[in-house]
């Protein structure tokens, strides 16, 4: 639960920035990750816990938004500091 609800804080912190509706598109099971978007496709996050992601698991998410038509283009990797 301590997972779930970490995860769903770190999501309205970034949501809150944006007045617009959102979709949890995707969730994982252990709450290591979400992805989250707006209707109209415009924008998109995957947000992890970890400060880098599995970059196989990563491949496969934007694989899987680029079949809802997401713009690969338009993906931006944010860099974290260690």
């Amino acid at each position: 639960m301590q997972k779930m609800n970490e995860l769903k804080q770190m999501v309205l912190n970034v949501i809150d920035e944006f007045d617009t509706e959102y979709e949890c598109i995707e969730i994982d099971p252990e709450y290591e990750y979400t992805v989250i978007g707006v209707p109209d496709r415009s924008y998109v996050w995957v947000m992890s816990r970890e400060k880098k992601m599995d970059e196989k698991l990563l491949i496969q998410i934007l694989t899987r938004l680029k079949e809802r038509g997401y713009d690969m283009e338009k993906i931006e990797r944010m860099k974290f500091s260690s």
